[in-house]
Parts: structure tokens; C-alpha cells; sequence
């Protein structure tokens, strides 16, 4: 029995019904309520009476009035002994009172009124009757065969764009009432995995679907060949609801003019993106050719001969350190400059080797800076010197 849990009492420490959920039954099956504040703790002594139930389509006709539930000590439950055999599968409204056995508990517990609660009686339903035919344009049955839904159909039939395709069955209740379901689906699959649904309806006692052929050649896409059918009945007190392949049928359509309309694509799987993918080959571009390597040495000579040339140069001029400070600051002013005009040389070097533009204009910048302050100090300390000794 699947119900919805509703509260009928509330306030200070009020009790509330609550029919034990996610349990599906059917009409032999005890019903349950449990009783508990909306706090959660127990209940005061109280008897839990089902004032009517009604079905939820005609809620004039109760097919249950004034029951009371017995308490259960030790699971707590008030259980309600045995369902009324008129009671048969569908969907139920049950309406539940709530009575307090002592009056002065009326003034700390107020029970609300009363409570409804949806309620889906189960059962296995029948079917009954179910047959499949091929009929010729004037309703004469060309073809007919029965079919059971206990057993393994194996139905094979052929028809062409002038014949009908008709199937019908009938479900019954355990009580043998005849039952509408919520979904009564015909499928036909296509062998190019195109597929046709159909809705099944009823007239009265019967379920009865008759496919026309002629009409339907739009539909199908003028596409001939084998069309898998499916049968799907389902609903939620229905406890056998199925899919029943009922065999195949190979149709002869005509030809689709120019202008028909075209099959769709075949539906992807969505789940194939999360599969293994094909193996990606890359085959790397081939090295450019490189020159000899004796060309390479010899054009690495030619660079190192600039420098080269200012060594020489220093040696055959020679080298005045006569104007170098002697005294420890300037001396310190002078090493820091010297080492100034290295960092830049070495930061070109590193610039021709693997540093982009714009690091080296900031290294280049710091550099400038520092070398501008020691440099200045230096040149100060040399003009300073200079005028000492014109002067003396």
C-alpha cells in the first residue's frame, strides 16, 4: 500500500497518522498507520478509526465506512485486520480520525480533524482474449492468431499498403472488473531501427487498435520490410506490467514519390562518447637539414672575433687603473658599476638564448636604473679628485 503521510494533529507535543509508505499490497494485505507527535515522540492512549475510504475517481461511493484499527503493543501500529472484498485494485482515498481515550489530554493535544491519505491498492491484472488480425480493405479477416502472454510469441505476418492490422485484448482485475490502465503503448520497429508508437485505446471491456496501412504509408516512410511489434502495458497498481514482443510483420508499401518525406537518422547512443576512442597517429614534421658541422664551427669563430679583437686591443694599449679609488666607498661604487655593465652583457647573452622581449627591456630597466645611481657616484668621486689636483 503506497500512501502519503499526513498529519491530522498538531500544537504542543500533537499526534500525528502517518500510513507506512513505499509498501505496495494488495487487497489481502493488512493496512497499517502509526501514530506520533509532531515531535516524533509516542502518542498519548488513542484510537485510530478509518471514518471511509472512497475511490479517487467517484468519491460518492465509499466502499468502507466507520472501521476501527487495532493497536498492536509491539510494533506500535494500529492495523486494520481485513481489507472488504469489494475492495479491488485501483487508487483509494482514506479517510482516518484520530480519538483520544482521556479528555484531559484534549487540552494539551488537539487531533485536526481529519486526514486523508492516497492510498494505491495493487493486484496482478489479466489478460485476456488477446489476439492479432490482418485484414483486408473491406474488414475480412485475411489472417488471424491468438496470443499468450504466459507463453513465447512468435507471430510472423505479412500484409501490404491495402490491409489493416488490428489487435485487441482484455485486462481484468483479480475481482474480474475490467481495468484501464494509465499507458497502453503498440510499437512497430522498423529492421532500419525507425519506430512508430501508437496509442491503444478502450471501448468498454475491449482494448482495440487498428493500424490502416493505406493511411499510414506517410508515416512509415514508404519503407518496406520487417517491423518488430511491442506491446506496453503499464500502470501504477498494476503489479505485471509489461513489454511483450509480439513477433514481426513484413510490409509491402509502395514506392515513395519525389517529394516524400525522408526517415530521420538512426537515434545515437549517448553513452558511445564515453567509450574508448580511435587511436590518434601523428607522425612529428622531419628535422629541417642541417649544415656541416665544420661550417658551424668556423661561423661560430667569426662570432667570438669582435671580442676577441677588444682583448687584443686592451693588451696593446694597456690597461690604466691609475684613476681607480682607493678609498672604500668609491672603491665599493666602482666594483658595483663594473659589475653593473657585466649583468647587462650577460642579460644580452641570455636575451640571444632564451628570454623573450619584454623580460629583458625589465631586467634591462632595473639594470639601467642601478647603474645609473653607482655610476653617477663614481663620476662624481672622479671630477671631484681631478679639481683637487689643478687646484694644487
Amino acid at each position: 500500500m503506497v500512501g502519503d503521510a499526513a498529519g491530522v494533529l498538531w500544537g504542543g507535543g500533537a499526534p500525528s497518522p502517518a500510513p507506512e509508505g513505499g509498501e505496495r499490497t494488495d487487497v489481502r494485505t493488512l493496512s497499517r498507520v502509526k501514530v506520533s507527535t509532531v515531535l516524533g515522540s509516542s502518542a498519548p492512549p488513542l484510537t485510530v478509526r478509518l471514518v471511509r475510504a472512497f475511490s479517487s475517481g467517484s468519491k460518492d461511493a465509499s466502499v468502507i465506512s466507520s472501521q476501527e484499527l487495532k493497536f498492536d503493543q509491539e510494533s506500535g501500529y494500529h492495523v486494520l485486520d481485513v481489507l472488504p472484498k469489494s475492495v479491488d485494485v485501483g487508487s483509494y482515498i482514506f479517510v482516518f480520525e484520530v480519538v483520544l481515550h482521556n479528555s484531559d489530554h484534549e487540552t494539551v493535544y488537539t487531533t485536526g480533524g481529519l486526514a486523508q491519505v492516497g492510498v494505491y491498492v495493487t493486484g496482478v491484472i489479466g489478460v485476456e482474449n488477446a489476439e492479432i488480425s490482418v485484414l483486408e480493405s473491406d474488414k475480412s479477416v485475411e489472417t488471424q492468431k491468438k496470443l499468450d502472454l504466459a507463453g513465447e510469441n512468435a507471430i510472423s505476418l505479412s500484409a501490404n499498403h491495402l490491409q489493416k492490422l488490428r489487435l485487441s485484448f482484455q485486462l481484468t482485475t483479480p475481482l474480474g472488473h475490467a481495468f484501464k490502465p494509465h499507458q497502453v503503448f503498440l510499437k512497430l520497429t522498423h529492421e532500419s531501427k525507425v519506430e512508430h508508437i501508437f496509442v491503444v485505446g478502450s471501448s468498454g471491456k475491449k482494448f482495440e487498435k487498428t493500424l490502416d496501412f493505406l493511411g499510414l504509408v506517410d508515416k512509415f516512410y514508404y519503407l518496406s520490410g520487417s517491423y518488430d511489434l511491442q506491446l506496453t502495458v503499464g500502470d501504477a497498481v498494476m503489479e505485471n506490467s509489461f513489454l511483450w514482443a509480439i513477433g514481426h510483420i513484413d510490409l509491402d508499401l509502395p514506392e515513395a514519390p519525389e517529394k516524400a518525406t525522408s526517415p530521420p537518422s538512426p537515434a545515437v547512443d549517448p553513452y558511445l562518447k564515453y567509450g574508448p576512442k580511435a587511436e590518434i597517429s601523428h607522425i612529428f614534421r622531419v628535422a629541417e637539414k642541417l649544415p656541416p658541422n665544420h661550417l658551424s664551427f668556423a661561423f661560430l669563430g667569426l662570432l667570438f672575433l669582435p671580442l676577441i679583437g677588444f682583448l687584443v686591443g686592451l693588451l696593446h694599449l694597456g690597461v690604466n687603473l691609475k684613476n681607480f679609488p682607493t678609498s672604500a666607498v668609491p672603491a665599493t661604487f666602482g666594483i658595483l658599476f663594473h659589475v653593473g655593465i657585466a649583468a647587462v652583457l650577460l642579460l644580452y647573452v641570455l636575451f640571444w638564448l632564451k628570454l623573450d622581449l619584454f623580460t629583458t627591456l625589465k631586467w634591462l630597466g632595473l639594470f639601467g636604473v642601478f647603474l645609473l645611481f653607482v655610476g653617477h657616484r663614481i663620476l662624481s668621486h672622479l671630477t671631484s679628485t681631478s679639481s683637487k689636483l689643478k687646484s694644487a
